[in-house]
C-alpha cells in the first residue's frame, strides 16, 4: 500500500517531469529530481535547527554542488 508521503513525491515527480528543462547532456531529470527532494529536505531540517538562517541561502550553497559549473552553465 502505498503511503500519503509516496504518493505526493510521485504526484510532485511526475509533474517536475513534464517540465521542460534545459539539462546537460546524459543527466537524468528524474534522478536529479530524486536528488533535489532529498537535498531540500536535509536543507529545511537544517534550517529549523538553525535559528535567524536563510534558508535560500543555504539552498545556493548546496546548488554548487548540485549543479557545478561549467557542466550547468546555461541550464536550469
Amino acid at each position: 500500500m502505498e503511503t500519503t508521503a509516496a504518493r505526493r513525491t510521485r504526484r510532485l515527480t511526475v509533474g517536475e517531469a513534464r517540465v521542460r528543462w534545459k539539462l546537460p547532456d546524459g543527466v537524468d531529470p528524474i534522478e536529479t529530481i530524486h536528488t533535489c527532494h532529498a537535498t531540500m529536505d536535509g536543507v529545511q531540517l537544517r534550517w529549523l535547527r538553525e535559528p535567524g538562517a536563510s534558508l535560500t541561502a543555504m539552498w545556493r550553497d548546496c546548488e554548487r554542488t548540485l549543479f557545478p559549473s561549467p557542466l550547468w552553465d546555461g541550464c536550469k
